[in-house]
Protein backbone atom coordinates (compact mmCIF):
# COMPACT_ATOMS: atom_id res chain seq x y z
CA UNK A 1 0.00 0.00 0.00
CA UNK A 2 1.41 3.52 -0.82
CA UNK A 3 2.86 5.35 1.85
CA UNK A 4 0.62 8.52 1.67
CA UNK A 5 -2.76 6.03 1.54
CA UNK A 6 -1.31 4.84 4.72
CA UNK A 7 -1.13 8.18 6.89
CA UNK A 8 -4.77 9.05 5.67
CA UNK A 9 -6.14 5.83 6.86
CA UNK A 10 -4.47 5.66 10.00
CA UNK A 11 -5.22 9.68 10.49
CA UNK A 12 -8.53 8.99 10.10
CA UNK A 13 -8.72 6.04 12.87
CA UNK A 14 -6.15 7.38 15.44
CA UNK A 15 -6.38 10.76 16.42
CA UNK A 16 -3.18 10.79 18.49
CA UNK A 17 -1.67 10.04 14.65
CA UNK A 18 2.12 12.12 14.39
CA UNK A 19 3.75 12.78 11.10
CA UNK A 20 7.58 12.71 11.80
CA UNK A 21 6.65 13.82 15.61
CA UNK A 22 4.29 16.21 15.03
CA UNK A 23 0.66 15.76 15.92
CA UNK A 24 -1.95 16.64 13.72
CA UNK A 25 -3.16 19.55 15.83
CA UNK A 26 0.36 21.30 15.69
CA UNK A 27 0.99 20.53 12.01
CA UNK A 28 -2.75 22.48 11.68
CA UNK A 29 -2.08 25.39 13.58
CA UNK A 30 1.93 25.83 12.00
CA UNK A 31 0.74 25.30 8.47
CA UNK A 32 -2.78 27.43 8.57
CA UNK A 33 -1.89 29.82 5.57
CA UNK A 34 -3.18 28.59 2.36
CA UNK A 35 -0.87 26.63 0.40
CA UNK A 36 -0.11 27.79 -2.89
CA UNK A 37 -1.49 25.38 -5.28
CA UNK A 38 1.64 25.07 -8.04
CA UNK A 39 2.00 21.88 -10.41
CA UNK A 40 4.80 20.01 -8.35
CA UNK A 41 7.55 18.45 -10.16
CA UNK A 42 7.66 14.43 -9.79
CA UNK A 43 11.02 13.94 -8.01
CA UNK A 44 10.73 14.17 -4.95
CA UNK A 45 7.43 12.64 -4.35
CA UNK A 46 5.37 14.95 -2.70
CA UNK A 47 1.75 14.52 -1.42
CA UNK A 48 -0.76 17.38 -0.67
CA UNK A 49 -1.93 17.07 3.17
CA UNK A 50 -5.11 19.29 2.46
CA UNK A 51 -7.18 16.97 2.98
CA UNK A 52 -6.30 16.26 6.44
CA UNK A 53 -6.97 19.55 7.14
CA UNK A 54 -3.26 20.60 6.94
CA UNK A 55 -1.89 23.43 4.17
CA UNK A 56 1.85 21.26 4.02
CA UNK A 57 3.10 18.57 1.36
CA UNK A 58 4.80 15.42 2.98
CA UNK A 59 7.98 14.13 0.63
CA UNK A 60 10.01 10.93 1.72
CA UNK A 61 13.33 10.61 -0.53
CA UNK A 62 16.57 8.82 -0.45
CA UNK A 63 19.75 10.70 -1.14
CA UNK A 64 23.45 8.69 -1.37
CA UNK A 65 24.88 9.62 3.25
CA UNK A 66 27.76 11.04 1.35
CA UNK A 67 25.27 14.11 -0.17
CA UNK A 68 23.84 14.77 3.13
CA UNK A 69 26.20 17.41 3.65
CA UNK A 70 24.96 19.29 0.68
CA UNK A 71 21.20 18.46 1.44
CA UNK A 72 21.65 20.24 4.97
CA UNK A 73 23.99 22.88 3.47
CA UNK A 74 20.25 23.85 1.14
CA UNK A 75 18.09 23.92 4.02
CA UNK A 76 20.76 25.88 6.03
CA UNK A 77 21.10 28.63 3.65
CA UNK A 78 17.40 29.07 3.24
CA UNK A 79 15.81 28.66 6.69
CA UNK A 80 16.64 28.95 10.15
CA UNK A 81 16.34 26.01 12.82
CA UNK A 82 13.91 26.99 15.70
CA UNK A 83 12.87 23.69 17.36
CA UNK A 84 14.28 20.06 17.97
CA UNK A 85 12.43 17.13 19.00
CA UNK A 86 12.93 13.42 18.64
CA UNK A 87 10.60 10.68 17.69
CA UNK A 88 11.37 7.07 17.07
CA UNK A 89 15.12 7.39 18.03
CA UNK A 90 15.30 9.80 15.27
CA UNK A 91 16.01 13.72 15.54
CA UNK A 92 13.37 15.68 14.18
CA UNK A 93 14.23 19.66 13.21
CA UNK A 94 11.98 22.42 12.25
CA UNK A 95 13.07 25.07 10.63
CA UNK A 96 11.95 28.45 9.61
CA UNK A 97 12.13 31.39 6.73
CA UNK A 98 10.73 34.45 7.85
CA UNK A 99 10.98 35.92 4.30
CA UNK A 100 8.93 33.82 2.73
CA UNK A 101 6.51 32.71 5.92
CA UNK A 102 7.04 28.88 5.26
CA UNK A 103 8.05 26.35 7.31
CA UNK A 104 9.95 22.79 7.49
CA UNK A 105 9.88 19.76 9.32
CA UNK A 106 12.55 17.20 8.36
CA UNK A 107 13.90 13.80 10.02
CA UNK A 108 16.62 12.22 8.77
CA UNK A 109 17.59 8.69 9.04
CA UNK A 110 20.62 6.73 7.96
CA UNK A 111 18.49 3.11 9.19
CA UNK A 112 17.32 1.99 5.44
CA UNK A 113 18.53 0.61 2.56
CA UNK A 114 22.26 1.51 2.80
CA UNK A 115 20.94 5.54 2.27
CA UNK A 116 19.91 8.31 4.59
CA UNK A 117 16.31 8.79 4.49
CA UNK A 118 14.67 12.32 4.17
CA UNK A 119 11.66 12.78 4.81
CA UNK A 120 9.56 16.35 5.20
CA UNK A 121 6.88 18.08 5.88
CA UNK A 122 6.87 21.77 4.44
CA UNK A 123 5.07 24.69 2.68
CA UNK A 124 7.89 26.40 0.58
CA UNK A 125 8.01 25.83 -2.57
CA UNK A 126 10.73 27.13 -3.40
CA UNK A 127 11.86 24.60 -1.53
CA UNK A 128 10.31 21.56 -2.93
CA UNK A 129 11.41 23.77 -6.54
CA UNK A 130 15.28 23.87 -4.94
CA UNK A 131 15.33 20.40 -4.35
CA UNK A 132 14.02 19.60 -7.95
CA UNK A 133 16.93 21.36 -9.58
CA UNK A 134 19.17 19.83 -7.13
CA UNK A 135 18.09 16.22 -7.83
CA UNK A 136 20.31 14.72 -5.30
CA UNK A 137 20.53 10.72 -6.95
CA UNK A 138 19.42 7.97 -4.59
CA UNK A 139 21.57 5.14 -4.19
CA UNK A 140 20.40 2.18 -7.00
CA UNK A 141 19.44 -1.25 -5.97
CA UNK A 142 22.61 -2.37 -6.38
CA UNK A 143 23.62 -0.06 -3.36
CA UNK A 144 20.64 -0.74 -1.06
CA UNK A 145 20.64 -4.61 -1.51
CA UNK A 146 24.78 -5.39 -2.25
CA UNK A 147 23.40 -9.07 -2.06
CA UNK A 148 20.49 -9.20 -4.80
CA UNK A 149 21.18 -10.54 -8.14
CA UNK A 150 20.01 -8.03 -11.43
CA UNK A 151 18.20 -10.87 -12.66
CA UNK A 152 15.98 -10.89 -9.55
CA UNK A 153 15.10 -7.33 -9.94
CA UNK A 154 11.41 -6.20 -11.15
CA UNK A 155 8.11 -8.13 -11.36
CA UNK A 156 6.04 -8.20 -8.68
CA UNK A 157 8.75 -7.50 -6.26
CA UNK A 158 7.78 -7.63 -1.99
CA UNK A 159 9.02 -7.03 1.04
CA UNK A 160 11.91 -4.19 1.16
CA UNK A 161 13.07 -4.43 -2.50
CA UNK A 162 9.33 -3.73 -3.47
CA UNK A 163 8.94 -0.80 -1.22
CA UNK A 164 12.01 0.42 -2.24
CA UNK A 165 10.99 0.50 -5.56
CA UNK A 166 7.56 1.71 -4.79
CA UNK A 167 8.75 4.66 -3.13
CA UNK A 168 12.26 5.29 -4.24
CA UNK A 169 13.50 4.36 -7.00
CA UNK A 170 10.82 3.65 -9.38
CA UNK A 171 9.95 7.32 -9.23
CA UNK A 172 13.62 8.97 -9.87
CA UNK A 173 14.80 6.39 -11.99
CA UNK A 174 11.60 7.04 -14.60
CA UNK A 175 12.29 10.63 -14.36
CA UNK A 176 15.95 10.71 -15.52
CA UNK A 177 16.53 11.23 -19.65
CA UNK A 178 19.28 9.05 -20.74
CA UNK A 179 22.06 11.48 -20.22
CA UNK A 180 21.18 11.64 -16.70
CA UNK A 181 21.04 7.97 -16.91
CA UNK A 182 24.62 7.73 -18.31
CA UNK A 183 25.99 10.05 -15.50
CA UNK A 184 23.76 7.75 -12.68
CA UNK A 185 25.34 4.65 -14.01
CA UNK A 186 28.55 6.24 -13.72
CA UNK A 187 28.12 7.76 -10.53
CA UNK A 188 27.17 4.30 -8.75
CA UNK A 189 30.06 2.36 -10.81
CA UNK A 190 26.67 0.03 -12.59
CA UNK A 191 27.90 -3.52 -14.05
CA UNK A 192 26.63 -4.01 -17.59
CA UNK A 193 24.52 -6.78 -15.85
CA UNK A 194 22.88 -4.24 -13.86
CA UNK A 195 22.26 -1.91 -16.40
CA UNK A 196 20.87 -4.12 -18.82
CA UNK A 197 18.76 -5.13 -16.41
CA UNK A 198 16.98 -1.57 -15.45
CA UNK A 199 17.04 -0.65 -19.27
CA UNK A 200 14.62 -3.82 -19.95
CA UNK A 201 12.25 -2.87 -16.65
CA UNK A 202 11.48 0.44 -17.33
CA UNK A 203 12.21 1.18 -21.11
CA UNK A 204 8.36 1.51 -21.25
CA UNK A 205 8.02 3.85 -18.42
Amino acid sequence: MNFFRRIFRSVKSEPDEQIIGYTLPELKKLFSRPLQIVEFMKYPPTSSLKNIGIEAVYSSFLIATDDIIHFEGLIESNFRLTTKRSFNGLPVHQYTNTTTNSEAILSISTREFHSTTIRIVTNSTDLLLRLNSKRLPLPPPWVAFPDYEPSWWGGNMEGAQGYYDDNYFYPFFTNLDDCEKQAYYQKFSASKEWIDRLELMYTDD
